[in-house]
């Protein structure tokens, strides 16, 4: 007999080798593959949020800078309209139906009627 030490083989070294680079392998690409997904879903949740921020916006979308105008031009017109305009705004907001046909001045009417149009209320 030899007085060598024991030795294993090379093949069979690397084939435990080889079983433990691929689980390691797997687990990295299910990390990664989980990963990805995470990913994904993340990104689509912000797409569809995204439009449905757009949908919203789009039901709320007026001529702001015709309404602006036309405020301006209202406060201008009158010196007491700033609270009527308050309360109509109001009854508005509370889902109340505001009818303008019986104011008796047709300018401040016209104007308002136009407010009412440039924010799509009418």
């Amino acid at each position: 007999l030899t007085s060598e030490p024991f030795l294993p083989s090379s093949s069979s070294e690397s084939g435990g080798a080889k079983k433990k680079s691929g689980k390691k392998d797997k687990k990295k690409d299910k990390k990664a593959d989980k990963k990805a997904d995470k990913k994904a879903k993340k990104s689509e949740k912000a797409s569809k949020k995204a439009a449905k921020r757009a949908t919203a916006a789009e039901g709320w979308s007026c001529d702001r800078i015709e309404a602006t105008r036309l405020v301006g031009q209202l406060l201008a017109f009158d010196a007491g309209i700033d609270q009527e305009l308050s309360a109509v705004f109001e009854s508005i907001d509370g889902g109340d139906v505001v009818r303008i046909d019986g104011l008796q001045d047709k300018t401040a009417k016209k104007k308002l009627r136009h407010l009412l149009q440039a924010l799509r209320l009418a």
